[in-house]
């Protein structure tokens, strides 16, 4: 066995300072911080003022466990009124922003699901300036995005 070190040549260019760090990877932002600077209100007196984590404290402990890097699904049960819907929101609108793939909210009935999909979804995407450079012209519009409600789910790819 021929355990030669193999030896690749250098490459024909030099990147600038300039260049390294416009081609850098963007830091992974957590869903928390990311909902602190993107959620807003979508209805009410405090219509497009940011979102306020601090009145669901709890949703800190729920956006970490999303984040955590072996979650795969999480399960969300809560009393009504209790901000799980914008919390669910918060972590499945920073995942197609920072992290796009395929992703889904499943709800408790047609009927939840129909409602979040026609009177939330179309408010959140015109509120947030991150999910509305998502409707403009490129390569990461809706024309390469699409949000499907089927049965009691709501997915994106």
């Amino acid at each position: 066995m021929n355990c030669e070190p193999i030896i690749t040549p250098p490459l024909p260019f030099v990147f600038r300072n300039v260049e390294v760090r416009a081609f850098a990877a963007r830091p992974k932002q957590d869903t928390w911080n990311w909902a602190r600077k993107n959620m807003r209100m979508i209805e009410g007196p405090l219509r497009k003022h940011l979102w306020n984590p601090d009145l669901a404290p709890h949703g800190k402990g729920i956006m970490e466990a999303y984040d955590a890097p072996h979650v795969r699904i999480s399960y969300f049960l809560a009393p009504s009124q209790t901000g799980k819907t914008v919390i669910c929101f918060c972590c499945f609108f920073s995942s197609l922003v920072t992290q796009p793939d395929n992703w889904g909210i499943g709800m408790p009935d047609i009927k939840t699901a129909q409602s979040a999909f026609q009177d939330k979804l179309h408010k959140h995407f015109e509120m947030i300036p991150a999910l509305w450079n998502m409707l403009k012209d490129g390569k990461n519009s809706l024309q390469a995005t699409e949000i499907i409600l089927k049965d009691c789910q709501i997915y994106a790819m």
